[in-house]
């Protein structure tokens, strides 16, 4: 520090130059100074998430894990130690219980979805799904593939609707021949044909129908008298 120190005495801020150049000067300067003593350095910080299950109670007694171990290590004390083995259990074991009731309140709320409980397990299993592409000798190959099947995908649903569409226009067609089909000619029935369908029909009858079947086997023994 006191270096430091001596280092800023010696800047050249002079009077004689421009107040602009004068504070570009002094920056420059300090930073050149503060440099050599303190260099920046560069580092990594890593930002997890934090778990669903983890709560601040937990972070209080990891807290307090920490300071028994600095205690420890700085004293080398079995009671110290001790204290720390001790906090650590307490730790680990509000952990465990923790991660037991986030779960099975997960597995109870999505017993009937499938999808959010084989995330689960894969999560926690450190599972990830093997992503399988077809075989190419390149990334363009690959590409190509995908367009190309998307596209001969599209083309065949193209042609599978106009199909259907064809049908239902014939359908509609016959339909309407159908409904326009007058009946002009009659063919003459005997007698005999007549007895046969009588023959034919049951005895039960509905109470809504005008002529019980019943009643056409009245009238034919009727007509043999």
């Amino acid at each position: 520090m006191d270096s430091f120190n001596e280092d800023l005495k010696v800047l050249d801020l002079n009077d004689d130059y421009d107040l602009s150049v004068l504070i570009d000067k002094y920056e420059n300067t300090l930073k050149e100074t503060l440099q050599q003593h303190a260099p920046q350095k560069r580092r990594i910080i890593t930002l997890r998430p934090l778990s669903p299950w983890y709560n601040e109670e937990i972070g209080q007694e990891k807290r307090n894990r920490r300071k028994l171990e600095r205690r420890w290590r700085a004293s080398g004390l079995c009671i110290d130690r001790q204290l720390y083995v001790k906090q650590c259990e307490t730790v680990n074991a509000m952990i465990k219980n923790a991660k037991t009731t986030y779960y099975s309140s997960v597995i109870s709320s999505n017993a009937h979805n499938q999808k959010v409980l084989i995330s689960m397990v894969d999560k926690l299993l450190h599972r990830k799904p093997e992503k399988r592409y077809p075989t190419a000798s390149s990334t363009t190959e690959l590409v190509n593939k995908f367009a190309d099947f998307f596209s001969n995908k599209i083309a065949i649903i193209w042609k599978e609707l106009a199909i259907d569409s064809s049908h239902c226009d014939q359908r509609n067609q016959e339909e309407e021949y159908a409904q326009c089909v007058k009946f002009i000619n009659f063919q003459e029935v005997t007698e005999h044909e007549i007895e046969n369908v009588i023959d034919k029909v049951g005895k039960k009858s509905c109470e809504l129908e005008q002529f019980p079947q019943k009643s056409f086997k009245v009238v034919r023994r009727l007509s043999y008298l």
